[in-house]
């Protein structure tokens, strides 16, 4: 019995090419798309190990905010245009826009905020014991995530993936927001999600 080095599935009836990519990594996938995840993923590892130890002295000795001048200099501009932080969530904290999105649907739908999906797969095989979703509506399977700048990092995208395709796969229907979407163009969101509407 093989399973994806990825995912984890069961890959009953493997062909050819799979078992001799086998033979030779010690690894099978039971799709391109895993395979492609894996690779993405290994690739983004061994330049983050490359650049640590590359190119962490030089940044650092030429980091222009060890400058007293530009570090105030900076200060002030940010001061001057009112900048203030993006907005982020996770680890307990619940964003505002995820927020003003549930207030919104929980209007017409019973939904709730970080369901837990359980995985019902052993630790060591790559995912959590649960995935939690942002915003669900368990009794016709939506799931809705709001995701704040950090998931436009390489590693969180394929977490996210990872994430959409175990829902997907275990009936649910996802959908994708930002923060600056709910933020801007709230009623946009809502008009999306058409097959709540029907």
């Amino acid at each position: 019995m093989y399973k994806c080095f990825w995912c984890g599935n069961i890959i009953e009836n493997p062909n050819k090419g799979q078992k001799d990519r086998y033979r030779v990594t010690g690894r099978m996938y039971c799709s391109k798309e895993c395979g492609m995840a894996y690779n993405a993923k290994s690739s983004s590892k061994t330049m983050a190990n490359t650049n640590r130890k590359y190119a962490s002295d030089r940044m650092k000795l030429n980091n222009p905010m060890h400058r007293p001048e530009i570090k105030e200099k900076m200060v002030s501009t940010l001061k001057a245009i009112h900048h203030k932080p993006i907005l982020r969530g996770g680890n307990g904290f619940i964003p505002e826009p995820q927020k003003k999105l549930f207030d919104e649907l929980k209007q017409k739908h019973k939904c709730f905020m970080e369901y837990p999906v359980p995985t019902k797969i052993k630790k060591g095989n790559g995912y959590p014991t649960c995935y939690k979703i942002d915003i669900a509506i368990p009794d016709q399977m939506i799931a809705i995530e709001v995701d704040g700048s950090s998931h436009c990092n390489i590693n969180n995208q394929l977490k996210d993936k990872k994430k959409e395709l175990f829902l997907t796969g275990k009936g649910w229907l996802v959908y994708r927001f930002t923060n600056n979407q709910v933020i801007n163009n709230i009623n946009d969101c809502i008009n999306t999600l058409s097959v709540i509407n029907q």
